[in-house]
């Protein structure tokens, strides 16, 4: 069985863009809900002072969070007229494309943190 993937972004709000920021958010939340059925979670939380933005995905195993980077390109593209990255942490054991195309964010000048075993692990969807 594949295991689960777990995919964390952080970015600073550029914050003259902030109320821009919101509505495109969230037209582009609702697509990927559309469009990426096997992206079991997606959340954003914001700092206290709306100055950072982190980006908490699942995906049920590899080949699921390959087809949510589907596109990812234009999606960041849009996305960046608003945020800045900052870093991001991939949670699993990564194929060879997955990681070469961090190895390149990393090399923009992103931080890039791979956690590619489990030590232990469940996973449960509803409450008992």
């Amino acid at each position: 069985m594949s295991e689960p993937i777990v995919f964390t972004s952080r970015h600073k709000i550029k914050q003259e863009k902030l109320d821009e920021f919101k509505p495109v958010f969230v037209d582009g939340l609702a697509a990927i809900e559309d469009d990426k059925p096997s992206t079991i979670f997606q959340y954003a939380y914001v700092n206290s002072n709306w100055t950072e933005v982190s980006f908490v995905h699942i995906f049920p195993n590899a080949d699921a969070f390959e087809h949510h980077l589907i596109g990812v390109d234009d999606r960041a593209k849009k996305g960046y007229e608003f945020i800045e990255p900052m870093s991001m942490e991939k949670y699993g054991s990564p194929g060879e494309k997955i990681l070469q195309m961090f190895k390149q964010i990393e090399a923009g000048g992103v931080s890039f943190t791979l956690w590619p075993e489990t030590l232990g692990d469940f996973t449960r969807l509803s409450e008992a």
